[in-house]
Formats: structure tokens, C-alpha cells, sequence
């Protein structure tokens, strides 16, 4: 298992049935928590009330009843989904909308005709714990109006080929305790975000993480690796690596390590960016006890 350590909450499983270990390396003190969690592939689970689609022929506004299905707008714990039956072009959110997640095409029901820009308006798009679901997309998004990511995980799957682009004509906000797995269809991460989180020492934070299904990544294969902006948002390569937690105890809390091996002890407090443990199962030894790492 190959997965990052953080000062964040952050759950992730392969399967309904596997539980992953979550480990947090917190500054300027090491201190190991264990979280236990059965959550579904590739990130969270969400429930939710209705998926319902955005259709019209006329005024695009996204705050009219009459342009979805049914006559209902989506709420928060709603998902507004985009198929064949939606056109293509720019809306706009027409008034401070909140979505628990966007679902941009469909297997079973299609996409649009031609790509969809969420224009800018002044309005915010505040989207929940059912993220952005672009897997199944054969049209590129665009969103330039203003985006807030709300409390808990999501995940952004971007399927292959496709972009998701957040345009600099909105402005990006994490609400506190949120969490992002920005995931690539077969393998190919094809999302470009340019106003997005700047870098904090490198990586966009611990909260933000690129999933790369088939793909190594700093000894990560199909596993979860930091994000970092460089324009896009891409896997961060640039980790210090380390055979185990035993890096000099006078190095900076900036640095982000790369750690393959475990060790009797920690030995004594040590400070760091974050941490991604990269090796195979081991055990780290606590004061008290002894979790699997």
C-alpha cells in the first residue's frame, strides 16, 4: 500500500471491504493516529437524494426550476447532471447554488452535444462530498465562476481525454475539513485547473490528492500521491526519500519525505512537511503500542 500521511483526515479504500489505514504526521511533534475506514473506490461514500437533469431550450440560467427535470432545482443533496437531453454552451449559476455533487455525462443517458462552460456571474458553486463525476465524458467543462469545495471528501474523476478546467475568472475555495481526490480515467490525469490552491512547500496541501490508477508515481502504482500546481495539477515527484523515519532531527518542517522502510523506534521527536510511506507492510512502534503501518 503506498499511500500519503498528513495532519488531515484523509480516508481512502479500494474496496466496500478493505479497510486502509490513515496515519497522521503532525508538526512540529510526531504524533501516530490510526483511522479505520470502509469507504467505497475510488474515494467516498456519498448518499444522496436525486440526480437531476439540467434541460432547456431557452434561458441557460442554472437558478430556474423550469430548466431542470421535473421542474426541481438541485439542492445540496442533489446531483445536477448534464447527458444528451442538456445543451451544450454557457450557463450561469443565476443566484449562490449548492450542489452535493456535478455528474458531466452518463453511460447510460449520454452527454451534451458540444462542450459546457459555467459562466461567471459573481455567483459561487459550493459542491458537496459528490464532487465532480466526469468519467463517463466525451465534452470537455469549464468552470469560471466561482467554486467552494464544502466540508468532508470528494472526488473529481475526470475521465480520459477530457478536461476539466477551472478558468482564473472564478475564485477557488477549500472550506475547512474538506478533502480532494482528483481522479484520471484509465490511467491519464486530464484535468487543468488554473486557479486552483497555490503550493505550500511544493504540494497544494495534504488535503489535495491525485489518483493514478496504473501509473507509478514516486514508488506509488495505483496508489495516492500529493498534488501539486505547476498550471495543471499534477503527481508531486519531488519527495525526499527515506528507508525509514529516522531523518535528522534539525531538519525543517518544510521538507515532504518519501519513506520505504520502518524502524524499531522513532527514537525521538521528529519534524516534517508530510509524509508518504511507500513500503510494504511494517510497524511503526508507539509509546503504548504498536499499530500496523
Amino acid at each position: 500500500m503506498n499511500y500519503p500521511l498528513s495532519c488531515a483526515t484523509f480516508l481512502a479504500a479500494k474496496s466496500a471491504t478493505a479497510a486502509w489505514l490513515q496515519f497522521a504526521f503532525c508538526r512540529p511533534r510526531f504524533a501516530l493516529v490510526v483511522i479505520l475506514a470502509f469507504v467505497s473506490s475510488p474515494g467516498f461514500c456519498t448518499s444522496h437524494g436525486a440526480t437531476i437533469e439540467y434541460i432547456t431550450t431557452g434561458n441557460q440560467n442554472l437558478n430556474l426550476s423550469s430548466n431542470w427535470s421535473g421542474g426541481t432545482l438541485p439542492g445540496s443533496n442533489d446531483i445536477a447532471l448534464w447527458d444528451a437531453g442538456s445543451p451544450s454552451g454557457t450557463a450561469l449559476l443565476g443566484a449562490p447554488t449548492t450542489w452535493l455533487g456535478l455528474k458531466f455525462g452518463s453511460v447510460a443517458t449520454g452527454n451534451p452535444a458540444g462542450p459546457v462552460t459555467l459562466g461567471a456571474d459573481g455567483n459561487t458553486l459550493t459542491l458537496g462530498t459528490g464532487g465532480i463525476d466526469m468519467s463517463a465524458a466525451t465534452q470537455s467543462l469549464t468552470i469560471e465562476a466561482n467554486l467552494t469545495i464544502a466540508p468532508g471528501g470528494q472526488t473529481w474523476n475526470v475521465g480520459s481525454s477530457q478536461t476539466l478546467t477551472l478558468a482564473s475568472t472564478g475564485t477557488f475555495t477549500r472550506s475547512a475539513g474538506s478533502t480532494l481526490v482528483i481522479a484520471g480515467g484509465s490511467g491519464v490525469l486530464a484535468t487543468s485547473m488554473i486557479n486552483f490552491a497555490v503550493n505550500t512547500n511544493g504540494i497544494v496541501g495534504p488535503w489535495a490528492i491525485i489518483s493514478t490508477p496504473g501509473a507509478a508515481a514516486n514508488s506509488s502504482f495505483g496508489g495516492y500521491v500529493y498534488a501539486t500546481n505547476i498550471g495543471d495539477i499534477v503527481p508531486y515527484t519531488s519527495a525526499t526519500p527515506e528507508t525509514a523515519f529516522g531523518w535528522p532531527t534539525g531538519n525543517a518542517a518544510t521538507v515532504n519525505y518519501d519513506v520505504s522502510g520502518v524502524q524499531g523506534g522513532l527514537g525521538v521527536s521528529r519534524t516534517a512537511n508530510v509524509v508518504r510511506y511507500t513500503g510494504t507492510t511494517g510497524f511503526k512502534t508507539g509509546a503504548s503500542r504498536t499499530p500496523p503501518l
